[in-house]
This record gives structure tokens, sequence and C-alpha cells, in this order.
């Protein structure tokens, strides 16, 4: 995986048509316990491993990435609530695979929105890295 091909999925149009109508059940699942505090601990680890390289080179396309998400999620939702969390969403697995991570819940995360939709239920390891998706 890399930041190029990231970027394919999401032009990809990846979010699902079962997520219409439920937006607020994902961001009310996404604000609770444990995928909240779950997500929080992978963001914290991501985020100082990143500011630790923090390539400039990859800057503008990890902020490429985030506004993809962005503007592709409200397209397709209409709201700036849910669109936020998704940008952050891959905000942080660009993060992830600049800093080489290891942390197999970045693959459940990316693997949850090709396979299934918006994640908002308790986050899991994948078997596979981020780097081998």
């Amino acid at each position: 995986m890399n930041l190029s091909k990231l970027n394919q999925i999401i032009a990809s149009s990846i979010f699902k048509s079962a997520d219409l109508g439920n937006e607020n059940n994902i961001l009310d699942s996404r604000d609770e316990a444990p995928f909240d505090s779950e997500w929080v601990e992978i963001y914290t680890l991501i985020s100082q491993e990143y500011e630790q390289t923090k390539p400039q080179e990859d800057e503008e396309a990890i902020e490429s990435i985030r506004k993809s998400a962005f503007f592709a999620s409200e397209q397709f939702f209409g709201t700036h609530e849910i669109s936020s969390y998704i940008s952050d969403d891959f905000d942080l697995i660009a993060k992830a695979i600049v800093t080489n991570t290891q942390d197999k819940r970045i693959t459940w995360l990316l693997d949850y929105y090709i396979n299934h939709g918006t994640p908002h239920k308790l986050i899991k390891t994948h078997e596979k890295s981020i780097l081998d998706y």
C-alpha cells in the first residue's frame, strides 16, 4: 500500500449505500467507547510516530488524501459532520502508511471501508499490515 493507491481507493467511491440514512447511528457509535477510545489510542500512536519522521514530501499528499476523503464523503452523505470523521480516518491511514506502521488495526480500518462501509463498530486487528494490503 502506498499513498497513490490510497488515493485511488477513495476515488473509486468506497462509500456504501447501506450507510445512507444511518449517519446518526454511525456518529453515535463512533463517539462512544469502545470505538472512540480505541481510535484515539491509534491516533496518538501514529501521530507520535509521524511527528518523529514527518517527511516533507509526503505532507502535501496526505493533505490531498484528507481533502479527497472529506469531499467524496460530503458528496455521498450530504453532511460535513460524518465527512470530518472520515477525513480524519484517511489522514490516519495515510500517516500510518508513511510511517510504515505495523499496527494491524489500521488495516482493519481501511478494509472496513472497502468491504463494509463507514467504520463505527469495535476496532479489530487485521491479518495483514497496511503495507501488505
